[in-house]
């Protein structure tokens, strides 16, 4: 998700590069690597018009030490035939440069020639220190762009434009919900996409459509487990929890913290339903907008409001033991679903 309050717009990115033509040196990051690819592809056209780019354009893919004279000898590469060159460094670690290897990256940096382009591009999951002086140095000579989310109402755009290009249709309310279970990152949205478009038989996408392909964040997952939780269903309920803590990627104490957070906004729900506070109230705690916030309203109608303040006391217990004991991480979750799926109050 974008850190801002203003959501990201590439497209202000992409006019700035087109209208100020192609720069020196670009620090790019951030979580929307989809978007990422795309500006580094516009700095390719630009560089290399005719397409051709097998001679000028070099990669220096070193893991996460940076190779300072790698770098400083390609950009020093004249051109071959061509007016510009581009060298891109992929995944360096940028925040663990050493003094004396940031006075030769400065050297470098500072004296970039005309007919090169230097991109500096990080992985996904990569968080810059910018507090650093490599960082403010790059910043000082070049330009860093961070890549997040975008807004929710030119990313809803985006998925229909998408289901287009595959002679589909897919409503504005059907696309909150497509983002609402694989998440608002366009390298996470376009294969589900696919997916989503080759299943479904009808023109327009529907909910079904998506439940029935779509692999779910465990965000969505877990408000899942809480819906099931409020119809009583809890064998669904423990089906879920089983399907998450099954892929070895989902840590226990990061599902409890999503667990522990979807109780307290349901909690913060059911508070603005009972004082009457209105769906900006909801919007504004429980950090879900539009269809999000009436789903949440919806599902926290079905509990009593000392129901989900007992709640929310099981899951801090169950995070103060997963810190303090040495039980399994796994079985604690499972306790905390089967006390929660209980129904009842100390």
């Amino acid at each position: 998700m974008a850190k801002d309050n203003a959501p990201f717009k590439y497209s202000d990115v992409e006019k700035k590069l087109k209208e100020n033509g192609l720069g020196k040196l670009y620090l790019l990051w951030g979580e929307e690597d989809y978007l990422k690819e795309q500006f580094i592809e516009t700095i390719m056209k630009m560089a290399f018009p005719d397409g051709d780019r097998e001679f000028n354009f070099h990669l220096i893919d070193s893991g996460k030490e940076l190779d300072i004279d790698a770098v400083a000898s390609a950009v020093d590469a004249m051109p071959f035939m061509s007016d510009h060159s581009v060298v891109m460094v992929r995944d360096a670690d940028l925040n663990s440069i050493k003094e004396g290897e940031y006075e030769q990256l400065n050297s470098v940096l500072s004296d970039l020639p005309e007919y090169c382009t230097l991109i500096f591009t990080q992985r996904p999951d990569y968080t810059l220190d910018k507090r650093l002086k490599t960082i403010k140095t790059i910043k000082k000579y070049g330009e860093e762009i961070q890549f997040s989310a975008s807004g929710h109402e030119m990313l809803i755009k985006w998925i229909q434009r998408h289901f287009q290009a595959h002679e589909k249709t897919i409503s504005s309310k059907t696309a909150e919900y497509l983002i609402f279970n694989s998440g608002d990152l366009m390298n996470r949205l376009l294969p589900e996409i696919e997916k989503v478009a080759a299943y479904s038989s009808q023109k327009e996408i529907t909910n079904k459509d998506i439940d029935a392909v779509v692999t779910r964040i465990p965000e969505a997952s877990v408000f899942l487990i809480t819906d099931y939780i409020s119809e009583k269903k809890k064998n669904e309920a423990a089906a879920v929890l089983s399907d998450l803590l099954s892929n070895k990627e989902n840590e226990p104490i990061a599902l409890l913290a999503l667990i522990g957070n979807q109780m307290r906004r349901l909690y913060g729900a059911k508070l603005a339903s009972e004082n009457r506070l209105g769906r900006s109230y909801v919007e504004e705690v429980c950090g879900a907008k539009g269809w999000l916030a009436e789903r949440l309203t919806k599902s926290a109608a079905r509990f009593r409001l000392d129901t989900l303040r007992h709640y929310v006391s099981l899951c801090a217990e169950a995070d103060y033991k997963m810190k303090s004991s040495s039980v399994d991480d796994s079985e604690i979750l499972i306790e905390l679903l089967m006390q929660i799926c209980s129904g009842e109050i100390a």
